[in-house]
């Protein structure tokens, strides 16, 4: 048999300076995999600004054309439900970020020419406190566009949060969950379609979130 090999090159800028003005700050990884076709990853590494964020995805490298091309953005603190960091890195002269809450706020996959973009919405109707993500619109570059609204249980005397309590799509609801105050376990789900609704009783295990 023969073996399948995946091949790594790396080439980055000069980024540690935040305030450079000459400075790309972008580290770029690069895969060729067996098929012949390339993976190309590239990433910020300005110090205090997006170093380590993942910025484009260019995918199935044939020729010089992706296949398929995705676009990542991130949201600051600044007029936030958040704060800015969230502890304190062991390592802050070279990995500050890791501490800080910059979640993804837009995604656009490009694929064949078309366009489909997930943003989060703006001002605080975007994010919790938590950093997570409350209200998006989900669209297309051929004309679809869909808002969506997510709500969260937290019950946080047993650290088990992160839960989804309800998702509204295009202000219908599509699932909603009802939790028992004394475990913090869904209880009861009730989902939804365009012509249906289903009711169910369940009892799926809680995510916690490490402190």
């Amino acid at each position: 048999m023969d073996p399948m090999v995946w091949l790594y090159s790396y080439a980055s800028d000069s980024g540690w300076q935040g305030k450079c003005a000459n400075c790309i700050g972008r580290q770029v990884v690069t895969v060729t995999k067996p098929d012949s076709s390339v993976d190309r990853h590239t990433f910020g590494n300005r110090w205090r600004i997006n170093d380590g964020q993942l910025l484009t995805l260019e995918e199935g490298i044939t020729n010089g054309v992706a296949l398929r091309t995705t676009t990542h953005r991130y949201r600051g603190f600044e007029g936030q439900n958040f704060p800015d960091q969230f502890g304190t890195s062991p390592l802050i002269t070279s990995d500050l970020m890791a501490a800080r809450n910059r979640p993804q706020d837009q995604r656009v996959v490009t694929q064949q020419g078309v366009a489909f973009t997930w943003e989060a919405a703006s001002g605080l109707a975007g994010f919790d406190r938590w950093a997570r993500v409350l209200g998006v619109t989900k669209s297309s570059s051929l004309g679809y566009s869909r808002p969506e609204v997510t709500q969260y249980y937290d019950g946080e005397v047993r650290w088990a949060i992160n839960q989804v309590k309800q998702v509204q799509d295009a202000g219908r609801v599509r699932e909603r969950y009802e939790f028992d105050a004394a475990t913090d376990q869904a209880a009861r789900s009730t989902s939804s379609t365009a012509s249906s609704s289903a009711t169910t009783t369940t009892r799926p295990a809680a995510r916690r979130r490490a402190c």
